[in-house]
């Protein structure tokens, strides 16, 4: 879903155009661990102390999560 305008959509892709790599970067870098906290905090909120758990099985598969978490990994 998007709700910016075409017009704006189109003056953010210039702006963007106009920084440099590293700077795109790091606006990249930002975004996506801005979506990866939002992600974790929805997974704690739904699945409580087994929030951590249960987003690395999805994201990792079960097998990582079980060896990431070791003895703290709940079947």
């Amino acid at each position: 879903m998007n709700d910016t305008h075409p017009k704006i959509q189109a003056i953010h892709l210039e702006m963007l155009k106009s920084l440099t790599p590293e700077a795109r970067f790091k606006i990249a870098m930002r975004f996506s661990s801005g979506v990866f906290k939002l992600s974790r905090e929805q997974f704690n909120a739904r699945f409580g102390e087994l929030g951590l758990q249960r987003w690395l099985e999805a994201h990792y598969g079960s097998k990582l999560a079980r060896g990431a978490l070791g003895s703290r990994y709940r079947e």
